[in-house]
């Protein structure tokens, strides 16, 4: 689950938070978003910070 906290003109902070996923699940989501450009802060095994760039159009990547 990602929820969106700051939106800013240059970056959106969200938290993405992590169900009873495996450890290669959360490498592989965690892995892509670097890849992308984004930041990320683990806060513990759960919960990450995200930082992504705005011209990182992250409608592709998520599914609802």
């Amino acid at each position: 689950m990602i929820k969106t906290i700051i939106h800013s003109k240059k970056i959106v902070h969200c938290g993405l938070f992590f169900f009873n996923e495996n450890q290669k699940f959360k490498d592989k989501i965690l892995t892509k978003l670097i890849d992308l450009g984004c930041e990320s802060e683990a806060f513990n095994v759960n919960f990450h910070a995200i930082n992504i760039p705005i011209q990182v159009d992250m409608k592709k990547y998520i599914i609802s």
